[in-house]
């Protein structure tokens, strides 16, 4: 029996293939900047082998780097590359004026070869060398596109910064260099990322060791930017004549911040934490020695980091959600309802995203309650979060809030109509009045002197019912006053039970 032998793989074809493939991939997105600046005929005009310096010379891809002597997980490096790629596909640039735009990839590879092939053409290179520079020059003078493609880049590099960067671990962000491809010809951007680990100090909280972490910001170029205030100026007590104090944060209120402002980035939370120092409001309380510093959504009031002073450093403890208990709003909400902390935290009312459901949003009885107690600033989140399409699947049991906040829907209702019923009534009697007044003023002329005044109180309507009708009113009407005491009742047994429990 023959045995058919393999064919070896010829790799040198391989690679040919290979090459083939890219260049043409690289060929078709030069088309695709030419289509859209509405130049695709001048790829019939330059000869094959200016196509060929075009690839030789050709702006290469993004790479990312990580910096020499720095240090990256792969994971993480793995991870950043995909991002990038996936946020320069989602990104576009305009190209011209009156033109189209392409995405990021294409604008920092072929449109951006195309810009260094201008700059290199020279009008005596080949037969339609000066038209193809000529038809090309508006393209290359318009200029914004680049400083456009290169703020989007430098915007990518700062929403990964925030994605990869962990206070209570490594920090990292990115400079962009322009450098030669180490391999052929051609030059492109290199992504380069750096990284620290932020300093954490221990210091001692009743008794109790607790790490502290330095409180910053990586930012694009320069690293972090590390947080301080102005004691002096915020009123916080200072020994000596140094008034910056440098800003901690334990682990706690990280976590505690992430976890009550639930249906928010994390980077926008990371964000807002460092924007809470740049014009910070705090209330310093002397008798425990407790810092409260406003925390902020776009700008909008969510809560309060709390902070105290250790060793001439300000360390943020953990944040209280605006409705919790020992804020003025939780205080306040429990002078007004009596909820506790346990109620609170069951019902979860110290979430953001239960506040930014349609539910709670809508229902007049608990808005009108919170908006009491000063937490008027989450309904007008919930605004916010709309116009941004942020949408919230949490769908909280506003039955059971109502009921712990002492809410008796039947019992408003009943008063909004006895209140109605009141109005109609003195509109009714003013109407009587003064007709009343007008047949005074004719001499009595309305009413004859022999004619009996109508009895239109309950007893005399009663009286001059026939027998149907009060069959019909013993039906009806006992039964819902007997339901109605008995929903009366009902809700004051629970009040009830509910104030022992509580008591």
């Amino acid at each position: 029996m023959s045995k058919h032998k393999k064919k070896k793989i010829n790799l040198r074809n391989l690679a040919k293939v290979a090459t083939a493939q890219r260049k043409n991939e690289y060929l078709r997105k030069i088309r695709k900047v030419l289509d859209v600046i509405e130049c695709g005929h001048l790829l019939k005009l330059i000869d094959m082998r200016e196509l060929e310096i075009i690839y030789q010379f050709r702006c290469k891809a993004i790479q990312i780097v990580v910096a020499e002597n720095d240090f990256m997980p792969g994971r993480k490096l793995k991870w950043i590359r995909r991002l990038v790629a996936a946020m320069l596909k989602r990104y576009e640039v305009k190209l011209m004026a009156d033109k189209g735009s392409v995405d990021l990839d294409t604008f920092f590879t072929a449109g951006a070869t195309l810009i260094v092939y201008y700059r290199m053409l020279d009008a005596e290179d080949y037969k339609n060398a000066a038209l193809v520079k000529k038809t090309l020059e508006p393209f290359y003078e318009y200029r914004l596109h680049i400083k456009e493609a290169y703020e989007h880049l430098i915007q990518i590099t700062k929403t990964a910064s925030l994605m990869l960067s962990d206070m209570t671990k490594r920090m990292f962000w990115a400079s962009i260099d322009l450098n030669l491809a180490n391999k052929d010809m051609g030059i492109g951007y290199h992504v380069i990322w750096h990284s620290v680990v932020p300093e954490r100090i221990h210091v001692t909280i009743k008794g109790e060791n607790h790490l502290a972490y330095r409180l910053g910001l990586p930012e694009f170029k320069i690293g972090p930017k590390w947080v301080s205030v102005d004691a002096k100026a915020n009123n916080l007590p200072v020994e000596g004549d140094a008034h910056e104090m440098d800003v901690y944060i334990q682990e706690h209120a990280l976590r505690r911040l992430f976890e009550r402002n639930d249906c928010i980035s994390r980077e926008t939370i990371m964000l807002e934490l460092i924007r809470a120092f740049e014009n910070p409001v705090m209330n310093y309380h002397a008798d425990t020695g407790m810092v409260f510093i406003d925390f902020n959504l776009y700008k909008i009031k969510t809560g309060y980091l709390l902070a105290s002073i250790s060793n001439k450093r300000l360390i943020i403890r953990t944040f209280l959600f605006i409705t919790y208990i020992e804020t003025p709003e939780g205080d306040l909400l429990r002078k007004n309802t009596g909820l506790k902390k346990s109620d609170i935290e069951f019902l979860e009312l110290d979430k953001l995203s239960t506040f930014m459901t349609a539910e709670i949003y809508e229902n007049k009885q608990i808005k009108h309650i919170f908006v009491e107690a000063g937490c008027r600033s989450l309904y007008k989140l919930y605004n916010i979060l709309k116009e941004k399409n942020i949408t919230i699947s949490k769908h909280p049991n506003t039955s059971l809030i109502e009921d712990y906040l002492g809410i008796d829907l039947a019992k408003e209702y009943l008063e909004e109509e006895d209140e109605e019923e009141e109005t109609e009534t003195e509109t009714e009697t003013e109407e009587v009045d003064e007709e009343e007044d007008i047949a005074a003023d004719a001499g009595d002329e309305g009413k004859p002197d022999d004619e009996e005044e109508e009895d239109t109180s309950t007893l005399g309507i009663w009286k001059k019912s026939n027998v149907s009708t009060k069959i019909m009113l013993l039906l009806f009407g006992v039964p819902i006053i007997i339901i109605a005491v008995c929903i009366g009742l009902g809700k004051l047994i629970a009040r009830s039970i509910k104030r022992m429990r509580n008591g």
